[in-house]
C-alpha cells in the first residue's frame, strides 16, 4: 500500500500544477565505495520560502540570476532536516550540488564510506515548518532492492531493514 502511494505522489511531483506539497529523496547505497548517494526533488518555490532569509531580495533559484549565497543554504536547511542513521549511528551528508529541472531543484549529497549495515532510518522534516499537507518520499536502494517510505507532520521517521 505505501509503495503504491509512493508511486502516485512521485507521479504528482511531475505532472500536477502546484497545489500539493510533496519532495522525494532517494537514497542509495553504492556498493563499490560504501557510500551514501543521495538525491532530494524539492518544488523551486517552496524551497525557496523556506530558506529565503527575512527581510532580503529574493534568492532567485533557478535563475540566472540566482544569489550566490543559495548554495550555502540550501545545504544547511536540507542537512538540518534531513538526517540519517545506519544501524542507529548518524551519517554526515556532504551537499555535492544542485540541478534546476522545470519547477523542481535536485539537491545531491553524499556520504563517507559505510561498512556493511541492515538498518537505515530517515527523519525528514523538509518543508513540514511550511506546509500541513507536506509529504516527504524516501525510495531507499541497497543490496539490489528498493524500498519506499514516507514521512509528513505526524510521522517524521522512517525505518527501513
Amino acid at each position: 500500500m505505501v509503495k503504491q502511494l509512493c508511486t502516485l505522489l512521485t507521479a504528482a511531483l511531475c505532472v500536477l500544477p502546484h497545489e500539493f506539497h510533496v519532495s522525494i529523496t532517494q537514497i542509495a547505497h553504492n556498493d563499490s565505495s560504501g557510500q551514501l548517494e543521495l538525491a532530494v526533488k524539492v518544488f523551486t518555490d517552496d524551497l525557496e520560502a523556506a530558506i529565503q532569509p527575512k527581510g532580503t531580495e529574493p534568492l532567485r533559484l533557478g535563475t540566472e540570476r540566482e544569489d550566490s549565497r543559495s548554495k550555502t543554504l540550501i545545504g544547511a536547511y536540507i542537512n538540518r532536516n534531513l538526517r540519517v542513521k545506519v544501524d542507529g549511528v548518524p551519517v554526515v551528508l556532504t551537499f555535492l550540488g544542485k540541478e534546476s529541472e522545470a519547477d523542481a531543484i535536485w539537491c545531491y549529497f553524499e556520504s563517507a564510506p559505510l561498512g556493511k549495515f541492515s538498518r537505515l532510518e530517515v527523519t525528514n522534516t523538509v518543508l513540514l515548518d511550511l506546509f500541513d499537507d507536506q509529504v516527504n518520499i524516501t525510495h531507499f536502494k541497497h543490496l539490489g532492492k528498493t524500498k519506499a517510505g514516507m514521512t509528513n507532520r505526524d510521522r517524521h521517521t522512517h525505518a527501513f531493514q
